[in-house]
């Protein structure tokens, strides 16, 4: 799932922040990978997932009122990726 956004991002720009946001949410997979223990394992595969939402809202968000509170990423993704909504509830 991550290469197919990655080709989708890149395809439009190499420097956009997304697209870096996904390279450091790809390394972080391939970083949890690595983890023998399984609590690291988890916590890296977390924190990856993060930057792949947070790479997900950069491409796709637009800046909401500022009279609306925090919103959860998650929720957020959900929204303006409808499909990835089925692993944004896994969060």
């Amino acid at each position: 799932m991550i290469e197919r956004m990655f080709d989708t991002l890149a395809s439009r720009d190499r420097r956009h922040p997304s697209t870096q946001l996904l390279n450091q949410a790809a390394a972080g997979v391939r970083a949890a990978q690595r983890e023998n223990l399984a609590t690291r394992r988890l916590a890296a595969a977390h924190l990856a997932a993060l930057r792949g939402a947070t790479a997900v809202l950069a491409a796709r968000a637009r800046p909401s009122r500022p009279d609306r509170g925090p919103t959860d990423a998650w929720l957020l993704v959900a929204t303006v990726a409808p499909e990835l909504a089925e692993w944004a509830r896994f969060f």
